[in-house]
């Protein structure tokens, strides 16, 4: 329970308001809208723990300045000073409403931007690789830090079973691999998702580090529950942040 003077009525308020303006406004600008629903949610719990705490404080300097001796009247100082620290927190909660509503806009203009991404080529961050109802070639992207000896590609399935193992091209920089849709009998694989790595290795036998990229045709954009912008690329869900590269769909592409 609050108690004046001696005490700090609104500790409790001021570290729960510190802690939800690091949580939701000190994260990664590319960190997903799941930490935008936390902030707003802590926003609207620190206003009302704010309000209980300031009429518990309101309640408490009432009576004891209805009950002290008129001799030796209580000093006037803490409780001046705790009425000035909520004000303080209350401007802080107030500018993380007005931020809440920022990054509210912000998501919804990110959303109608990414709607410019339907019917474009892309690459993004990741290792999947989707072959179509139709079988191979299916291609996917990677890149190597330096140009390599010998470079592996392996095709897995969704259990993790290498499918199908094979050499591709070995430049410094950005390459494209090609999987013609067969596994390693040569019989065509199924359509679906897979995923795939690549190893590089330089002359000495010496690892070189590689950077895998998934491609393909955006089709739809959707918003998941967290409220984070998601491009549908080959059937899988792809977060908007994770876009490196947008190309115009070529004829024959």
């Amino acid at each position: 329970m609050t108690t004046i003077p001696g005490s700090n009525p609104i500790a409790s308020s001021t570290t729960g308001t510190n802690s939800t303006a690091t949580q939701a406004y000190n994260t990664p600008a590319q960190q997903t809208a799941s930490g935008r629903t936390t902030a707003a949610t802590g926003t609207e719990a620190a206003t009302k723990s704010l309000a209980n705490n300031f009429n518990n404080f309101l309640t408490l300097l009432t009576t004891q300045l209805k009950n002290q001796d008129p001799l030796k009247p209580m000093d006037s100082t803490e409780f001046t000073t705790q009425l000035v620290q909520f004000t303080g927190v209350e401007q802080q909660i107030n500018a993380n409403k007005s931020l809440d509503k920022i990054l509210a806009q912000g998501n919804a203009n990110q959303s109608l931007q990414a709607a410019s991404f339907i019917d474009r080529a892309i690459e993004a961050k990741g290792n999947g690789i989707t072959l179509g109802s139709s079988g191979g070639p299916a291609d996917f992207v990677y890149e190597l830090d330096a140009a390599a000896s010998v470079v592996t590609a392996s095709i897995k399935d969704q259990n993790g079973n290498v499918v199908k193992a094979f050499t591709v091209p070995t430049a410094k920089g950005r390459n494209i691999g090609e999987w013609d849709g067969k596994n390693s009998s040569g019989i065509a694989a199924q359509p679906g998702f897979y995923t795939y790595t690549v190893s590089a290795r330089d002359a000495t036998g010496q690892p070189i580090k590689t950077t895998s990229k998934q491609i393909g045709t955006v089709t739809d954009v959707s918003i998941d529950a967290t409220g984070a912008t998601m491009l549908n690329l080959n059937g899988q869900k792809i977060a908007i942040t994770d876009v490196t590269r947008v190309s115009r769909v070529t004829s024959g592409a």
